[in-house]
């Protein structure tokens, strides 16, 4: 009991329902009018078909139930929150069920199912309705109704007590009939109806609650003397779906409203020819838009039933509608384990009430420059600008030297590694001048190189000279990945350490943010998380940042994404910056192995993350519930990242994998296996093609694809190209290029080397096409892209893992010869 009276308490203290918050426009697009239309005839005495009058806009005829999901999933899907609904036609049994089983906060609709039970009590014969109850005074919760108003000590009916906690929404009515009929009594009961989500008096589900409204229908008809009090206490007093249904159909329901998080559910029985149950459940979704969508629904349903009718509607091919995701890639139906972790522990329904939504490729870096890891959230750049190339000549115009490390188990880093893309930023004046570069460096020219090594350092230079633009910042312990800056132009620096060894010290990974104004490390997450589910801490993926809600998103390795609520505040005219941030985690299980663990870099497409994982996983999950929508496998680790492609047909991810667990559990004598290329649709899970490359194991530097691909533009909007390691020999590597639509190869370079790198795709202002490819060699190749004619090739002195940045005409890239170099693209 004192569990339940510590959430009354609250629940009814937090009773005050948010106010509404603007709805996403494309909502007033989909959901229709919910009033139903007025006759045409005002002096007319005759009454108008409901069918005529139900819709005000363009309609279809339609007996087809998916027409009916698409239509609701559509609804939900263009809103902020989580919703669940179960529909269940009780005449012939027809379901739809949309998350219906997920927990969600009860509030006073809780006293359906204890109400249910003691109306099934009754019916037995050892309890009647008039037996009296006295209040305690530990029943008092508060809030509304009668009886919460009345002093202990006063006595009450088992009908004034149950009317009060229907009718009234009178939690200390609840309290009491939880206390007469006892907790273990209604565990028993619940148990017996076969409910799995309703935790007396906090939770329940719309499964749940659409369970007990088909036994309340069920028992009414089969003793209605008993039971038809009940339904007469469940008379809609707060209709929400009932409120589109008024005076077309006879309707009996229970809401609850909670404010606190927000929280807003009805459950519903609607009679007639086709009597059928909805149960909809909301949560952190503000009342207004709660309730619109609730009645939008309730009409959509009664019109299917009723008339075969639906609202005509356009499908959106770039919306994640989860009715329209493939069955195999549903995450329930392969087990997929998740869960989210706040200050406050594990979250049940987690839920950000941020408007989250990325923009476009191509507007995230704005006119920053290069500042992630293939230039934006899409991951399908690497080049900012374009480049006037005339000569198809390649030219070394400076370097510098940087380090090495070498540790104690025998591993040795030199120069950059893998990803080792460069950030190349072109900071507004108004920044530079807070800033520690170089003065006579700044000014309106200044592109300054930010890049990370594996000697344990970050460097700054001027792209157009080489020179230092200010002094490294110094971490000791290498840097596999790529630096990620502030998309809002702050001074902010973001990077991840790949190994914890320096000769014999040792210092656990971790991801860091620093102040550019004066290069002090602001925030670390330490890679031993205790809450990661896997034992490796190392960070080489490379972070994005929703710069309108001041969140960063970065994954480890040690299986966590991580939600970083920044609270940056920055002063440009007091040079001053300082962030004070608030973690939020994901953690998750691999259903199709073992090993789990994010070395690639994000996507991220509106409020959905693509990832790839270490046991070949790609996954798609919903910013805002931080639930995995979708998940499929790609057959091998892959650590290259995605890249995305938004096109009129519909959004799609391209992916490659690497060589790793099916050489390390094969048996082939000659170590060759398949490296598959996959084309999938990122808003349903579907395997639209994929392509397979035969490539060799090698436990140390696999084999497959490690590089993300380009992804074409303009002269080369059909393509996308991939590079592969170890394809036709051990050293040796192969870049394709495929079609889009059929993944059929349009051209191929056989390498005398094998590249980890990711080609990169260059511009000319007219849209002409091409690639920097890199290799082990030490060698960077400039290749024409729309026919893989190779123009050029200069030598960067050993193993080119990094890859290249681009700055217009320049690109800069590190290698094992430990240097950096600025190469001219002529």
């Amino acid at each position: 009991m004192k569990r339940f009276t510590n959430i009354l308490i609250i629940a009814i203290a937090a009773s005050l329902i948010l106010s509404s918050c603007k709805i996403k426009e494309v909502i007033d697009d989909i959901t229709p009018d919910i009033t139903p239309s007025a006759t045409t005839d005002p002096i007319s005495t005759e009454t108008p078909n409901p069918q005529d009058v139900f819709w005000n806009i363009p309609t279809y005829e339609t007996n087809d139930v998916q027409d009916l999901q698409d239509y609701l999933e559509i609804i939900l899907s263009h809103n902020p929150g989580s919703y669940g609904l179960h529909f269940l036609n009780l005449t012939t049994g027809m379901e739809i069920n949309i998350r219906d089983d997920e927990k969600y906060i009860s509030a006073d609709s809780i006293a359906l199912p204890i109400n249910l039970c003691l109306y099934s009590i009754v019916a037995e014969g050892s309890v009647e309705m008039s037996e009296q109850v006295e209040l305690k005074q530990t029943d008092k919760i508060g809030g509304t109704g009668d009886i919460s108003k009345a002093p202990a000590g006063t006595k009450f009916t088992l009908e004034e007590i149950s009317a009060a906690s229907l009718k009234q929404n009178d939690m200390t009515a609840v309290a009491m009939l939880i206390r007469y009929i006892t907790p273990s009594k209604l565990d028993e009961y619940l148990a017996s109806l076969g409910t799995k989500n309703t935790i007396v008096p906090e939770y329940s589900s719309p499964l749940d609650m659409a369970t007990f409204m088909s036994e309340i229908f069920r028992l009414e008809n089969e003793n209605p003397g008993i039971f038809s009090a009940l339904t007469v206490n469940l008379i809609a007093t707060q209709p929400i779906l009932a409120a589109p249904l008024v005076g077309i159909a006879d309707i009996v329901s229970k809401t609850g409203m909670f404010g606190g998080i927000p929280s807003y559910n009805d459950s519903a029985i609607v009679y007639g020819e086709n009597p059928y149950v909805l149960s909809f459940f909301t949560e952190n979704v503000f009342k207004s838009e709660a309730i619109k969508v609730m009645e939008a629904a309730s009409k959509a349903i009664y019109s299917f039933i009723n008339f075969e009718q639906l609202p005509i509607i356009e499908y959106p091919v770039n919306v994640l509608v989860p009715g329209r995701i493939v069955k195999s890639a549903i995450p329930k139906s392969v087990n997929y384990f998740e869960e989210v972790i706040t200050d406050e522990g594990i979250a049940m329904n987690f839920r950000d009430m941020d408007d989250i939504e990325f923009p476009d490729s191509g507007e995230y870096e704005g006119e920053l420059g290069l500042i992630t890891f293939r230039g934006n959230n899409y991951r399908d750049g690497g080049a900012f600008g374009t480049a006037d190339i005339k000569e198809e000549k390649l030219e070394i115009i400076w370097e510098f030297d940087i380090g090495s490390i070498s540790t104690q188990s025998g591993g040795y880093w030199p120069g950059v590694g893998w990803t080792g893309q460069p950030s190349i930023v072109a900071w507004p004046e108004e920044t530079q001048a807070n800033m520690n570069i170089k003065e006579s460096l700044k000014g309106p020219n200044l592109r300054e190189v930010i890049y990370a090594s594996l000697d344990g350092n970050i460097y700054f230079a001027d792209l157009a000279t080489g020179e230092w633009t200010r002094d490294p910042i110094h971490i000791g312990y290498p840097t596999k990945g790529s630096v990620s800056i502030d998309s809002r132009g702050y001074p902010l620096l973001y990077t991840g350490q790949g190994i914890g060894e320096n000769g014999y010290e040792v210092l656990t990974p971790a991801y860091r943010i620093f102040s550019l104004i004066d290069q002090t490390l602001l925030y670390e997450i330490s890679g031993d998380d205790p809450d990661s589910l896997r034992v490796w801490p190392n960070f080489d993926s490379s972070g994005l940042l929703d710069a309108k809600n001041d969140t960063f998103y970065e994954a480890g390795e040690n299986g966590i994404i991580y939600k970083i609520d920044l609270k940056t505040s920055y002063d440009e005219a007091a040079g001053e910056i300082s962030i004070n941030p608030n973690l939020v985690k994901y953690r998750y299980l691999n259903p199709f192995g073992e090993r789990i663990g994010i070395e690639s870099s994000p996507v991220i497409y509106k409020n959905l993350m693509y990832c790839t994982d270490n046991n070949g996983m790609i996954m798609c999950i919903n910013l805002n519930s931080f639930k995995a929508e979708w998940v499929a496998t790609t057959h091998d680790d892959t650590d290259a990242s995605l890249v995305l492609d938004v096109t009129d047909e519909g959004v799609f991810l391209y992916t490659g994998n690497e060589v790793d667990i099916s050489g390390e559990f094969g048996d082939n004598e000659d170590k060759i296996y398949d490296s598959t290329i996959s084309k999938f649709n990122a808003l349903t899970g579907e395997l639209v093609w994929e392509v397979k490359y035969p490539c060799m194991y090698n436990s140390v530097i696999n084999g497959g694809v490690l590089g993300t691909p380009v992804m074409g533009k303009n002269d080369i909007s059909d393509l996308v190209i991939f590079g592969l390691a170890k394809s036709g020999g051990e050293y040796m590597g192969r870049l394709v290029a495929l079609d889009k639509e059929t993944g059929e190869e349009v051209w191929a370079i056989d390498s005398e080397a094998y590249s980890w790198s990711s080609p990169t795709a260059v511009y000319t202002p007219e849209g002409k096409s091409y690639i920097l490819y890199c290799n082990f060699a030490g060698n960077m190749y400039l290749i024409e892209g729309t026919t893989g004619h190779i123009l050029d090739v200069v030598s960067l002195g050993a193993n080119i893992e990094g890859t290249p940045g681009v700055f217009n005409d320049i690109a800069v890239i590190g290698s094992y010869a430990r240097k950096i170099f600025g190469v001219r693209i002529k």
